[in-house]
C-alpha cells in the first residue's frame, strides 16, 4: 500500500479499538540507540491542547483522527542487560513535555521480562510504585502476551502503549550474538 506521504504505517505502532479506529499512535522518534518513542492520543490530554497532526498526514489507514502529544518514553540500556525506562507526559498546549519524568521503570532482575514502574503525582518528586508489567514473547509464534497490574488512579491506556512499545522496540532487541560456527 503506497502513500503520497513520506511516512508509512509500518513506521508506527497503532492501538485501535474493536472497529479499527486509532486510539493511540506510538512513533519511534529516534531509530538509533537508545530508542525514544513519542505517544500520541486521539483526544486532547490538556485543556486547549493543539493537535500535533493527523492520522492521514502520516498515512495511517482508516478514519482520519487528530493526534495530540501524550507522552514520550526514553530508554537506557539494552535488553537483556539492565534497562531503565523514563516516561514524560505532555505539559503544555504546544506539544512540550514535563521536565521531570512522570514514571520511571526498570527490570528488577537483569534479563527478566518483568518491569516495575514508579510514578509521582502532581508536582511532588517522590516516586511510588504504580505498575508491574510483564511481557512474555511466545517462542514459536509471532505474538507476545503481557500481564499488567496497576495501582488505583493510574491510566491503563498509557501502560498498554508502553507494553506494546517495550515488546516491539526496546525489550526484545537482543545484543549481537557471537558466531559459534567453526
Amino acid at each position: 500500500d503506497e502513500h503520497s506521504s513520506s511516512h508509512h504505517e509500518k513506521d508506527y505502532l497503532i492501538l485501535r479499538d474493536s472497529k479499527g479506529i486509532p486510539l493511540a499512535v506510538c512513533a519511534l522518534k529516534s531509530p538509533h540507540e537508545p530508542p525514544v518513542v513519542r505517544i500520541y492520543a486521539t483526544k486532547p490530554c490538556i485543556e486547549g491542547q493543539i493537535s500535533a497532526g493527523s492520522s492521514s498526514f502520516i498515512a495511517i489507514a482508516g478514519p482520519n483522527v487528530d493526534l495530540y502529544a501524550f507522552a514520550e518514553m526514553r530508554t537506557e540500556g539494552s535488553f537483556p542487560y539492565p534497562v531503565r525506562y523514563t516516561v514524560y507526559l505532555s505539559a503544555g498546549q504546544e506539544g512540550k513535555f514535563e521536565k521531570d519524568p512522570k514514571y520511571r521503570g526498570s527490570h528488577p532482575v537483569p534479563g527478566s521480562s518483568t518491569i516495575t514502574f514508579v510514578g509521582r503525582s502532581g508536582k511532588e518528586l517522590i516516586y511510588r510504585g504504580c505498575c508491574l508489567l510483564t511481557v512474555d514473547p511466545e517462542e514459536d509464534v509471532n505474538e507476545s502476551f503481557f500481564h499488567l497490574s496497576l495501582s488505583k488512579g493510574i491510566d491503563p491506556a498509557l501502560f498498554l502503549c508502553l507494553a506494546a512499545i517495550i515488546d516491539e522496540v526496546a525489550m526484545w532487541r537482543k545484543p549481537p550474538q557471537k558466531n559459534n560456527e567453526r
